[in-house]
């Protein structure tokens, strides 16, 4: 990389950075939904001259963003509200994800005359949901704690599942002549299955590993290389990376504080991951406004 591009990368990433801090502020003093007002900033600036060229391209969100979002979700998720609510958590991310691609499906078929196979995998790309704008007006309503446990858990599983739909779809539409109902089922057991073994080795070495250290600095270093590490050792298996990166969090949040110095440090290492989430969260949604041509 020369040094003229390696400037102007910064100065694009810098701009995006003020961009984000000055959503963030304008949003207490406005009724727009941060993410909605980081959405908006990125389509003005993206209409002007000389904008960051910065590209949300597919490696980006699931290299970088979404294993940092999907751990630092598992990481922080209250375990009590996991075991109390499973089974809304639990049915709302697997029937509700194939029940919204079913419609899809039947929509875009019977109403746009769309190929099958490809308003399948339109319909497990849109399946995915986004809390953060519907937790925000929940909690400025004072909303139930239970709902906003309930949509907070069922947004960090569907991720996963909408994904792991998306590629079993993928995979039967290149090999659509050998397409089986049991070839479907066989991937995504793989899928999910595989990636859950991978969270679970992950989570389990580093509290093997954080049993050596007393020092939070060290600790929120291996919670940071779990996250990225689980999901590419899975996605290098041909298991689910993002299944593994949440099984991995959820695994060392909770089993952590029993572990040497880890529950002395635990605030530190939500601090990390809080801002972890807010910087990973931001830059997609502004990213995403950029990434919209409307002229």
């Amino acid at each position: 990389m020369n040094t003229f591009h390696a400037g102007t990368v910064f100065a694009d990433v810098l701009v995006l950075l003020v961009t984000v801090l000055v959503a963030a502020i304008a949003s207490r003093y406005t009724r727009i939904p941060y993410t909605v007002g980081l959405v908006i900033l990125g389509l003005i600036i993206g209409a002007l001259p000389g904008h960051p060229s910065v590209a949300l391209t597919p490696n980006l969100v699931m290299l970088v963003f979404l294993p940092a979002l999907l751990f630092a979700g598992a990481w922080t998720y209250p375990v009590q509200q996991l075991r109390a609510n499973w089974l809304p958590i639990v049915l709302l991310a697997t029937a509700g994800v194939l029940i919204t691609i079913a419609t899809c499906w039947v929509v875009l078929v019977y109403g746009a005359h769309m190929p099958s196979q490809t308003a399948l995998l339109f319909g497990a790309i849109v399946s995915a949901t986004d809390p953060v704008a519907v937790i925000s007006v929940f909690r400025s309503l004072h909303t139930d704690e239970r709902l906003t446990a309930i949509v907070e858990g069922e947004s960090l599983f569907n991720d996963a599942t909408s994904v792991v739909a998306f590629k079993v779809t993928l995979l039967l539409s290149i090999a659509a002549t050998h397409a089986t109902a049991g070839a479907a089922a066989l991937d995504f057991v793989k899928l999910l299955g595989g990636g859950a073994i991978v969270g679970v080795v992950f989570g389990a070495a580093a509290l093997l590993v954080l049993r050596l250290t007393e020092d939070y600095v060290t600790e929120a270093l291996g919670t940071l290389i779990v996250a990225y590490g689980s999901y590419f050792v899975a996605d290098s298996v041909g298991a689910s990376g993002l299944v593994a990166v949440i099984v991995a969090g959820m695994f060392l949040s909770r089993l952590g504080t029993r572990v040497g110095s880890f529950s002395q440090t635990r605030t530190s290492v939500n601090q990390l991951w809080d801002f972890i989430n807010f910087v990973a969260n931001s830059m997609l949604f502004l990213l995403l406004g950029l990434a919209i041509d409307f002229i």
